[in-house]
């Protein structure tokens, strides 16, 4: 795998690695987190950032505060509730998500309480 682009930083004490190759972007965060993405879910989430970045009202600090609203009272709920991953909420609530997930320790330990 040739590699392309890295990046590191320390960030909470936390070791935190990117490295982009042709064939797919790992994102390791010491000592317990790795993900990989394959060219197929890069594409998927340079999409989603793209539709994000089209949606102007998603920079309105009231339909931010309704969409975090939403992600913690509706959204967290069901998904927790659900036995299959094909859901998808709407772009706002998704967005809430997205967000939540950079964070993965804290994503981790509030999804382990719902």
């Amino acid at each position: 795998m040739k590699l392309i682009f890295s990046w590191c930083a320390e960030c909470s004490g936390r070791r935190v690695a990117v490295f982009m190759a042709a064939a797919a972007v790992v994102v390791v965060v010491e000592p317990t987190l790795s993900v990989q993405l394959s060219p197929d879910k890069l594409r998927h989430q340079l999409d989603f950032l793209r539709a994000v970045s089209d949606a102007a009202h998603l920079s309105d600090p009231g339909v931010v505060s309704a969409a975090v609203r939403r992600y913690e009272t509706c959204w967290l709920p069901l998904a927790a509730a659900s036995s299959t991953s094909a859901l998808s909420p709407p772009l706002d609530v998704h967005w809430v998500w997205h967000c939540h997930m950079l964070a993965p320790y804290r994503y981790q330990r509030d999804c382990v309480q719902v």
